[in-house]
């Protein structure tokens, strides 16, 4: 099998949204910054690219028969009872697709 290796690239999205023009040489600050995060991530979650356990990996949640499966309110509000629970974000959107029901977090890059 023939690997192919990628260079690092970071594309400004929102001037060049086909990502033609690789900016990585031009903000070495912001490519550092994403390889401290991402090697971090791969410390806590692993990466199978790399054949690279994590500190943090666990089997997959199952969800037993007759459990409860999130869904929105009448009033369309979700809530989600935990006892450990991290807030990272505010606004949270609910895609309740039958190849998702998740939760999701969007964060829009000009209000922060």
């Amino acid at each position: 099998m023939v690997t192919r290796q990628i260079e690092l690239s970071l594309f400004d999205l929102e001037n060049d949204i086909g990502e033609l023009k690789n900016v990585a040489a031009e903000h070495p600050e912001v490519v550092q910054r994403l390889l401290a995060l991402a090697e971090k991530a791969r410390e806590d979650l692993g990466d199978s690219a790399m054949q690279r356990e994590g500190k943090n990996v666990r089997p997959a949640g199952q969800i037993g028969e007759g459990a409860a499966v999130i869904e929105p309110g009448p009033d369309g509000i979700v809530f989600l009872h935990a006892r450990n629970a991290t807030v990272h974000g505010t606004k949270l959107r609910y895609e309740p697709q039958a190849h998702k029901n998740t939760l999701g977090f969007g964060r829009s890059p000009k209000t922060g």
